[in-house]
């Protein structure tokens, strides 16, 4: 995990050097990279969504220190079976309440 950490502080510096409309426009479309990949986390390829997730969370920890905090969380749990288990069964929790709620007519 600590290469990992230092390839991105490597990265953020050559990131901070870019003029701001490009760290805009990156950040915007790693955005939405990172929403299709929680969205793919609750389908049949949820090991690529949760790629996606890192990915993006990587790329925004570069303007957002909530990002690197929760990459720094979620590559901890990964080293976790036990909490990947728990978590997985989370997620069904979640979207099984989700699609309860919304497709519950009164």
């Amino acid at each position: 995990m600590e290469k990992v950490m230092r390839y991105l502080d490597a990265r953020q510096a050559a990131y901070i050097r870019l003029p701001r409309f490009m760290q805009i426009s990156i950040t915007a479309i790693t955005f939405v990279f990172g929403v299709t990949g929680v969205i793919l986390t609750f389908s049949p390829i949820s090991d690529a969504g949760v790629l996606i997730v890192l990915i993006a969370l990587s790329i925004l920890s570069f303007e957002f220190a909530w990002a690197r905090r929760s990459l720094d969380y979620l590559l901890k749990l990964l080293r976790n079976k036990r909490a990947m288990t728990v978590l997985g069964i989370i997620a069904v929790v979640a979207l099984a309440v989700i699609l309860y709620l919304g497709f519950h007519h009164h």
